[in-house]
């Protein structure tokens, strides 16, 4: 265990029989523990709250993070947040305000006031139909939105990671990714099947929901790599005027988002990219050679879904009816793309993949199907990789900055 802080103190406080009064100390530390987390050295102003907005966003934090008192000088962070309580922070704030709120919204301003200002920035342009400077990530709205793309970070001269999600299509699982280091900005793709899909397939309809893309022969692996890499290519030009060529075409791929990530590489390698391809404990089935029912594969899907279900990082047991229709569509999502990924044979990669693997998953088959492999053995079980406390966003970072050159 981390501690979220450290207090010292000069002297250990004592009883009348010469041993550590515990009470005393823990007194002090709440004392001194309270001044941190509500420090107002920095230009902050009186710490009283500013207004209503301010009021309610203390009381959300107190109760999510489980600690009193709360002020407008309050890091979210310094007061015991992480990645995943930010999730939760972002639906309630959208829940409670009925604004747009993102988790990037919470990396970059940490601070109550901070947040409270961009609150009151989204009321007011909704008051005049204004379109806020906030892209929404989950507006409180009857269904959950999924956008194509999660920015997490987004610095023009620092290098681009763009990650494909696991089974479940859903990319907010690597917001911890992108807190683990400041040498590269990531950008996470979520699964074409919960967002519209007109640049998709022209004879798919588009229905902005998970219930599309069900049709095997309409829905690869192959043109879910066209789908990822025409995205990149748009994100690429959109943050930096990139063209082929121009920059490195840097992609990593979770579990089943290898494989997709794979295709989106080989599109980038005949494109003129300069390829950087990370795989994140990734297994080449061939189906060919394994006899496995659509009944079978369904069975496999659903006994996984827990799982993968965990690994998402979204706080569905607070999402309320959103939550329910989310879980729905996130079960949706992960049969289907099993289907998929045990219908896929994987083509040779004529390039070099570094591979994240955790250490159970010696045999995964990739040697005879890439030029050259990089392998980085992993803490953890395959749902599990990318948790924090865990050391391995540390180790994954580092090896990413190491392959890009940064």
């Amino acid at each position: 265990m981390i501690p979220h802080l450290v207090c010292w103190v000069p002297t250990l406080p004592l009883s009348p029989n010469g041993k550590v009064d515990r009470h005393q100390l823990l007194a002090r530390a709440i004392v001194d523990a309270d001044s941190m987390l509500n420090d107002t050295t920095e230009g902050d102003g009186p710490d009283e709250h500013e207004d209503e907005v301010e009021e309610r966003l203390c009381r959300i934090m107190e109760v999510l993070l489980g600690r009193t008192p709360i002020r407008r000088s309050s890091n979210f962070f310094d007061a015991g947040g992480h990645s995943l309580l930010a999730s939760r922070l972002v639906f309630r704030i959208q829940e409670a305000f009925d604004v747009p709120f993102t988790l990037m919204n919470v990396f970059n301003m940490p601070k109550v006031k901070a947040m409270a200002g961009k609150i009151r920035e989204a009321i007011a342009a909704k008051a005049s139909d204004q379109p806020s400077t906030t892209p929404a990530i989950a507006p409180a709205s009857e269904k959950f939105h999924v956008p194509s793309v999660l920015v997490f970070s987004q610095e023009p001269h620092k290098p681009f990671l763009f990650c494909v999600p696991m089974v479940t299509g859903l990319g907010h699982m690597f917001s911890g990714l992108s807190l683990s280091t400041d040498l590269f900005n990531v950008i996470a793709l979520n699964d074409p099947g919960y967002v519209a899909l007109d640049d998709f397939l022209p004879d798919q309809p588009s229905t902005g929901h998970a219930s599309t893309l069900l049709d095997p022969d309409m829905y690869t692996v192959e043109n879910q790599g066209k789908y990822y890499y025409a995205r990149i290519v748009e994100e690429l030009g959109r943050v930096s005027g990139a063209k082929p060529g121009s920059a490195p075409f840097n992609i990593l791929g979770y579990s089943y988002g290898g494989h997709v990530a794979v295709e989106a590489a080989r599109l980038a390698q005949s494109a003129g990219w300069t390829v950087n391809l990370f795989v994140l404990d990734s297994e080449v089935y061939f189906m060919h050679e394994v006899d496995l029912t659509p009944a079978y594969v369904e069975l496999i899907a659903h006994a996984a879904l827990p799982m993968a279900m965990g690994a998402v990082g979204l706080p569905f047991d607070d999402m309320g009816e959103q939550g329910v229709h989310l879980k729905r569509d996130i079960e949706v999502r992960t049969l289907a793309n099993s289907r998929v990924l045990y219908a896929h044979v994987m083509p040779r990669y004529e390039g070099h993949v570094t591979l994240f693997r955790a250490e159970s998953n010696v045999k995964h088959g990739f040697v005879p199907l890439v030029s050259s492999l990089d392998e980085v053995v992993l803490r953890g079980d395959h749902y599990r990789l990318l948790e924090e406390g865990s050391g391995n966003l540390s180790t994954i970072s580092a090896k990413v900055s190491e392959v890009i050159n940064v």
